[in-house]
């Protein structure tokens, strides 16, 4: 690098994330306030930032030069609460998309229906969840809690296996009993492709259409603010399934701000809480998005 005695480089910021909310301070970060830029674009981007909390980071690095990573709450409880339920009888003979979160040994994994009917604007989820019973046993065995998985089995909505971790075999039988049993037909499964090791094979042997997902930032980004939205506008009807909404209400949005490129993408709230089935139905909107036009083609 060549050295050059009177270049002297200036960085104008903030001095702290707070003075975003203080007009008088904008111009310590914009030298070129009101004549790069207006004081209306700034009022615009700080309120939007308000309401919305993933696009805070965007903001603070932006346009007052603060690069900074947050953890957030993604949804309200008011967006993620939808009693509504409807017959598995309406969603048979439908086409659908799959998603799958896998566990790595012990936790939980989940798999993923989304369905679209004609003339209609919902977004269905189907969910299920596995998890082993060496997993429950040490819950037991140290006297913590995480959730009422035994209530969720005895009810229908977690298969709980023999053994020390999940039989991925197990998630294969259910997508086949989905199309077997209720004629719901995954175009495509979307799946982490880190993870899956033998069980992709082991699905397209059964002739599903296999969709690797690369789970991080860049890739989820697009889809979990879709899905954010679909949620808060009450589009999403995942048939009152009590792990979907722990789910969802353990779930928490990362923002980065890397070289002007926002991202977000889920984390959990807590180390011990589970967020499997968020990240199952937002593999498969991954693929929804990707598809879209085409599989909007067989709804009709």
């Amino acid at each position: 690098t060549a050295k050059n005695d009177r270049f002297l480089p200036f960085t104008y910021e903030l001095d702290n994330p707070d003075e975003r909310l203080d007009e008088k301070c904008y111009i310590k970060a914009n030298p070129g306030l009101f004549t790069i830029k207006g004081m209306d674009y700034m009022r615009e981007v700080v309120q939007k930032a308000k309401d919305d909390p993933t696009f805070k980071n965007t903001v603070l690095c932006k346009e007052f030069d603060l690069p900074h990573t947050e953890i957030v709450s993604w949804l309200p409880y008011e967006a993620i609460v939808n009693e509504e339920v409807v017959p598995i009888e309406f969603l048979e003979g439908s086409y659908a998309i799959g998603g799958v979160d896998l566990s790595a040994v012990r936790d939980l994994t989940a798999a993923t229906l989304l369905i679209r009917k004609p003339n209609d604007p919902h977004i269905y989820l189907l969910v299920h969840c596995f998890i082993p019973q060496a997993k429950l046993d040490d819950l037991e065995k140290n006297n913590a809690y995480e959730a009422p998985y035994k209530l969720w089995a005895e009810q229908g909505w977690i298969t709980i296996n023999e053994g020390a971790q999940v039989d991925y075999k197990l998630v294969t039988e259910w997508f086949l009993q989905m199309v077997d049993k209720h004629d719901i037909r995954p175009l495509w499964i979307g799946y982490d492709r880190a993870m899956a090791n033998y069980w992709q094979a082991e699905m397209v042997g059964c002739g599903f259409d296999m969709i690797p997902v690369a789970q991080g930032p860049y890739t989820w980004t697009y889809s979990f603010k879709a899905m954010g939205a679909a949620f808060t506008e009450h589009n999403v009807i995942y048939n009152n399934n009590p792990v979907m909404r722990w789910c969802l209400s353990n779930t928490a949005a990362k923002s980065l701000n890397k070289e002007g490129i926002e991202t977000v993408q889920p984390v959990k709230i807590q180390t011990n809480r589970r967020i499997d089935a968020t990240v199952s139905a937002l593999n498969a909107w991954v693929v929804y998005d990707k598809h879209f036009e085409e599989y909007m083609s067989y709804i009709g």
